[in-house]
Parts: structure tokens; C-alpha cells; sequence
């Protein structure tokens, strides 16, 4: 629970158990919107890439995900939708 000013507020939340989906409304209904995914475009960029070369590139990180480790490359962004660049 919060204290604001000396006064005890209790949470309308605590003690329940929720789906995450249900966790996620019920935050909002409090007034606490932590996963603003209507307004993410604004902040997140978004490097559209071709749906096949895309899932070609996944198909081969998950071959090799159990002896290399992979990351983000800033490359990535400014090569063309046909090109995918990751860091291993």
C-alpha cells in the first residue's frame, strides 16, 4: 500500500492474483499505464524488414542460439529491408 500525506491508501490491487492481460487492465484502471504500446511508435524506432529474409535470419539464430550469443547491431537500422545485420 501508499502513504500520501499521513493517510494509508490501500491498494484495490493487493493480494490479488491476475492473468497478465487482466494485471495489465486493472493498472490501467488505477491510473498506472506502464505498457503503452498505443504510443510506443513514438519512441521506439521501428526498422521494417522483407517477411521472408526476416524469417530466413530467425531460422538460423535459433540454429545457432545454443553455441553463440546474439545482439542488437546499430547497422541494422540504416541497411535496406532486403539486408539483416546481427551481432554475434
Amino acid at each position: 500500500s501508499i502513504t500520501l500525506s499521513n493517510k494509508k491508501h490501500f491498494s484495490i490491487l493487493e493480494g490479488k492474483w491476475m492473468t497478465p492481460i487482466s494485471f495489465i487492465c486493472a493498472l490501467k484502471e488505477a491510473g498506472l499505464n506502464i505498457f503503452p504500446s498505443e504510443h510506443s511508435h513514438f519512441y521506439v524506432v521501428i526498422n521494417y524488414k522483407d517477411p521472408l529474409i526476416e524469417m530466413k535470419a530467425y531460422r538460423q539464430l535459433a540454429l545457432l542460439s545454443s553455441a553463440f550469443a546474439f545482439g542488437w547491431s546499430k547497422w541494422n537500422i540504416v541497411c535496406s529491408s532486403n539486408k539483416v545485420i546481427v551481432k554475434v
